[in-house]
């Protein structure tokens, strides 16, 4: 028997200075996971804006008006990075770049906020959400 889910979502973009914006985004559904929508091709967060966004506030209309379910944005610190991202994958950016330590690893990362940077671990869903690009509902 298969079972067909229906996925709508409102989403609002947070920009900096303006008024909110109403945009509709691409979303996967994965069978292990739920659905994956995905707002860039790079990391949002109040130290890296793109085109003036921070971050990605997600509602959902329940019928009974919108309500805020989270905001989406890359974390200000390491050690909230880690928690988001994994240990492994943290461990596997320390490799792939040849980063000494995880001082040198979180100043990589906020230096470089497009995905392409970062090889095959732009693959990794939890990297993804880890930079605020990605949001698993």
């Amino acid at each position: 028997m298969k079972r067909i889910y229906c996925l709508s979502l409102l989403l609002s973009l947070v920009v900096v200075g303006s008024s909110a914006q109403e945009a509709t985004l691409p979303v996967r559904y994965s069978f292990r996971d739920g659905a994956y929508l995905y707002f860039a091709d790079r990391a949002l967060g109040p130290d890296a804006p793109y085109e003036k966004i921070t971050a990605v506030r997600i509602s959902r209309n329940s019928g009974k008006g919108l309500a805020r379910v989270v905001t989406v944005s890359r974390p200000t610190s390491a050690g909230a990075f880690r928690q988001v991202c994994g240990e492994s994958a943290w461990a596997q950016l320390k490799l792939i770049k040849n980063l000494r330590d995880d001082n040198a690893t979180w100043a990589y990362i906020r230096a470089h906020a497009l995905l392409s940077d970062y090889g095959t671990l732009s693959f990794d869903m939890a990297f993804r959400q880890a930079m605020g690009s990605t949001y698993l509902d």
